[in-house]
């Protein structure tokens, strides 16, 4: 994948290699990565609870949850932060992320492992939290999976191949197929790391 810097507002992406690019196949399958330009849009269309970093001591920083910590040996627990928002400027509620998260426990991606063993996922209202409730006792090898590109908060419409919409950093204003070329937008909703 060869990255193109348009302006600061917009990235165009030209695809070298997609291997299952065809009439019929979607530009990125958000439930089951096949390439690795696949992860790599998929990482900028998205944002996780968490994010990995080399600057926070701990390993990760805030996604969309400004704060975790290990609640019980079976739970984790995640503060969200306040006022999120699509890329279109929709308020993003708590009902749509415990939905995204939900749909780890069957995902097809290789690299999900711990969320697929989830029991339960309670969303409360008046904190603005999550937490995540395993059947077995689960260790911090959850949060680097919750840090992944394959963990990133799904709109809708992301689930039909539309893009327009999206929780990253990026959304995809245009495709063009025949030269397998994606302009990406800066989402100006996107959170700070």
């Amino acid at each position: 994948m060869n990255n193109n810097f348009a302006r600061d507002h917009e990235l165009q992406i030209l695809f070298t290699r997609l291997y299952r690019l065809n009439s019929n196949s979607p530009l990125v399958d958000a439930t089951n990565t096949e390439t690795v330009a696949e992860y790599y849009l998929l990482e900028n269309l998205t944002i996780g609870l968490i994010r990995d970093s080399n600057m926070d001591m701990r390993g990760y920083e805030p996604g969309i949850a400004e704060r975790w910590w290990h609640s019980t040996p079976n739970s984790w627990s995640f503060k969200i932060r306040d006022n999120l928002r699509w890329s279109n400027g929709q308020a993003i509620t708590l009902h749509e992320i415990k939905e995204s998260l939900s749909r780890l426990k069957n995902s097809k991606s290789r690299h999900i492992l711990y969320m697929k063993n989830l029991d339960e996922i309670s969303a409360d209202l008046h904190t603005n939290e999550i937490v995540l409730r395993f059947a077995n006792p689960v260790n911090s090898g959850v949060l680097h999976e919750l840090s992944l590109a394959d963990s990133g908060l799904l709109h809708p419409l992301n689930l039909q191949y539309d893009w327009s919409v999206t929780s990253g950093p990026y959304t995809i204003s245009s495709f063009n197929r025949e030269l397998n070329e994606a302009h990406l937008e800066l989402n100006k909703f996107c959170p700070p790391s």
